[in-house]
């Protein structure tokens, strides 16, 4: 997730040459494959994920981040949509029941910021460099998609 990104995103391919980009593509489109999830190619679009985070702790106190984050997922990797827009946010709240005007309040007042700041620098202090990173008892950090069995291995020390 990228917080830090310009809030109109940033293209991807200004950021990856183009062959890196479509390896990554082709590699992520072939973890999802054995789980149905066909990815898409974002609409090649870094979104900044500020109101998304903050969205989804507001989704969190609702007791709805799971179908929050589920559905914010799928409209950015499967979508392509911008999940740094607005409108795209407070569409998805809407869809998964969260009160809309309260969530719009709270991403304007920017009441859950101190929380993503401390999230941040956590995520800083366990080195984590990308998406999804897994910290284990405070000492062990798993960056990236892994397999179970890569999980197994790691549990098991």
């Amino acid at each position: 997730m990228h917080p830090e990104t310009p809030p109109d995103g940033l293209s991807m391919s200004s950021l990856f040459p183009a062959q890196r980009l479509d390896a990554m593509w082709q590699s992520l489109k072939a973890m999802g494959a054995p789980y149905g999830i066909q990815f898409g190619e974002s609409g090649g679009l870094l979104s900044n994920t500020r109101k998304a985070l903050q969205a989804g702790e507001y989704a969190r106190a609702q007791g709805k981040f799971e179908q929050f984050h589920n559905k914010v997922f799928y409209a950015y990797f499967v979508e392509g949509r911008d999940i740094g827009d607005l409108q795209v946010i407070l569409e998805i709240g809407y869809e998964v029941g969260l009160d809309v005007a309260k969530m719009q309040e709270v991403l304007t007042t920017g009441e859950y910021l101190t929380v993503l700041e401390k999230a941040r620098a956590d995520w800083l202090k366990h080195g984590t460099t990308g998406i999804p990173t897994f910290i284990i008892n405070e000492n062990t950090v798993v960056i990236g998609a892994r397999t179970i069995e890569e999980f197994r291995q790691v549990l098991a020390k």
